[in-house]
């Protein structure tokens, strides 16, 4: 699944590998504010194709339904600064108590992701 970055605090956490996922539109859309922000701070990275924002749920003990933030990348960039700037933008903005995973896309999620919501963000070609 490529590196997650859960913010709630600004930690990294992981999940056990094999994790299976729920996806959807978001049962509490986030603000304008929270999406305008992400649309800007996207397009200052060259090398993001596409983001989906959505709901997911990660079928592993203790977790609870929560937005995603996926990223479609354009070769193999390291994500981590980029996950970095978009929480360093989003977290106050993010309604308190919830927290965002960002998390570069495979491409068997981004199927799935992209059935089940429209891109926040896609760069100009």
């Amino acid at each position: 699944m490529g590196l997650l970055r859960r913010l709630r605090g600004g930690r990294g956490v992981p999940l056990e590998a094999g994790v299976e996922m729920l996806i959807g539109a978001p049962a509490n859309p986030p603000s304008d504010e929270l999406v305008s922000r992400l649309r800007t701070r996207c397009a200052e990275h060259a090398e993001i194709e596409r983001v989906y924002l959505y709901q997911v749920m990660f079928l592993q003990e203790g977790e609870e339904p929560h937005l995603a933030l996926g990223l479609l990348l354009d070769g193999s960039p390291d994500i981590e600064p980029i996950a970095d700037d978009l929480a360093e933008h989003a977290h106050p903005l993010r309604p308190e108590d919830s927290h965002l995973t960002i998390h570069a896309l495979a491409p068997d999620a981004l199927e799935s992701v992209a059935a089940s919501v429209a891109p926040l963000y896609e760069r100009s070609r």
